[in-house]
């Protein structure tokens, strides 16, 4: 009987630990969202390095990369859903591919739009535009960001991992 009892002890311990995600789980989707954010992070760095203005041809193909690589972002992104049935950092991952998508097709088109003109048909209020449209883009973007790495902050915490900057 005494066996009995310690087999299936065991046995429910077993399932019990068994059941529901694991720290494992946690740093690898994590791991996943990072690797999506780096991933655009790499055109988004390419645009605003772009945005001098002083190659036209230049600046509307970083813009096309990524417009381009923020709508696919923002869709592998939808795989990300709740983790252990929580929503903070997936609705937090969700809105910063939301942000740059938009940023991308709505300010960065803006601004390509502007300054592709002939300089000679630049106007002050297209100046002011751009500053007006570029203070949107960070603002927007920062917003985000900051969202998104005070809710991935929380989900470390939660799920008992650090946090490693890391270079790719």
């Amino acid at each position: 009987m005494k066996k009995l009892i310690l087999l299936a002890a065991i046995i429910g311990t077993g399932l019990l630990s068994s059941c529901g995600p694991s720290q494992k789980d946690a740093i690898t989707y994590n791991d996943g969202i990072m690797d999506l954010i780096d991933a655009l992070k790499t055109e988004h760095t390419l645009f605003i390095g772009q945005i001098d203005g002083h190659n036209v041809d230049s600046l509307k193909i970083s813009h096309t990369l990524f417009a381009d690589k923020a709508k696919k972002s923002l869709e592998e992104s939808k795989k990300y859903g709740p983790f252990a049935e929580k929503k903070d950092f997936s609705n937090a991952t969700h809105d910063y591919f939301m942000a740059m998508n938009s940023i991308a097709v709505n300010e960065g088109r803006q601004m390509v739009e502007i300054m592709s003109k002939d300089s000679a048909h630049v106007t002050q209020d297209d100046l002011d535009k751009i500053t007006a449209l570029a203070n949107t883009f960070d603002e927007t973007y920062s917003k985000a960001y900051d969202k998104l790495q005070a809710e991935q902050i929380k989900f470390s915490k939660e799920w008992k991992f650090e946090l490693i900057e890391t270079s790719k």
